[in-house]
């Protein structure tokens, strides 16, 4: 239920090569993924996976369990590679901010995490003493429920800090919401900017940027993974089916 697994409901992060976005179904696409037969359980751990998020580097790979609402950390020897990945030993649980937790996203210094809540229908953020060390994390600020769309499922951030996006289970929308003060969750409003997913993508559970913001990518529970180009970087509303 992420951009980067395979469904979650297996306790597995699976590894695909990917060229293009079409339907994956059984652990496979018909079209131009082709599956690296690469996997890594993480099913010990968390017995309803949901969102993950990797450090930059690719050596730090960070699950949130939707069952549980907890979040693991699993460091990888060789970065990238889910065959070298392992548990760290380390968990953190959200369960007093939230509920049913959905997606994840960590600032690119390691310093705060941010985690979606699929039944608060909302953010929690969390400050981290010591950078990528979730059992360092404590609870900073909430967003509240949101009015613009229900299940909060993906979550993802602009490099900068000054905006987030959600994609909403049941209304398979994208929401776009501004920051006064970046990374700074509690000062944020709704943009007004919104994007439909649903041509393409029916309930949407995760959401990210390529590198440039000009293309957004969604995967869906109906098994499809779709990307669109954006004419204006990480202007959702710009976005076309490409």
């Amino acid at each position: 239920n992420s951009v980067h697994d395979n469904g979650g409901f297996i306790g597995r992060v699976a590894d695909y090569t990917a060229t293009d976005s079409y339907q994956i179904v059984g652990g496979y696409s018909p079209y131009s993924f082709s599956f690296d037969h690469i996997t890594f359980g993480v099913g010990s751990q968390a017995n309803e996976p949901r969102g993950l998020f990797f450090k930059p580097d690719g050596t730090m790979l960070f699950v949130v369990d939707n069952g549980a609402d907890n979040v693991y950390s699993y460091s990888l020897t060789t970065a990238w590679d889910l065959s070298t990945a392992s548990y760290t030993g380390d968990l953190f649980s959200v369960s007093s901010q939230t509920s049913r937790a959905s997606d994840i996203y960590l600032k690119p210094d390691g310093t705060k995490l941010y985690v979606s809540g699929q039944l608060i229908n909302g953010l929690s953020e969390y400050s981290l003493s010591t950078a990528w060390d979730i059992t360092t994390a404590s609870f900073s600020s909430g967003t509240g429920e949101f009015s613009e769309g229900v299940g909060v499922m993906g979550l993802t951030f602009k490099p900068d800090g000054t905006q987030f996006y959600v994609s909403n289970f049941h209304n398979d929308y994208v929401h776009v919401y501004s920051m006064t003060t970046a990374w700074d969750i509690s000062t944020h409003s709704f943009s007004g900017d919104e994007f439909s997913l649903l041509s393409q993508v029916g309930s949407p559970t995760a959401i990210a940027f390529n590198s440039d913001g000009t293309i957004m990518y969604a995967v869906g529970e109906d098994d499809y993974f779709a990307s669109w180009d954006l004419s204006t970087a990480y202007d959702v509303t710009t976005a076309t089916f490409n």
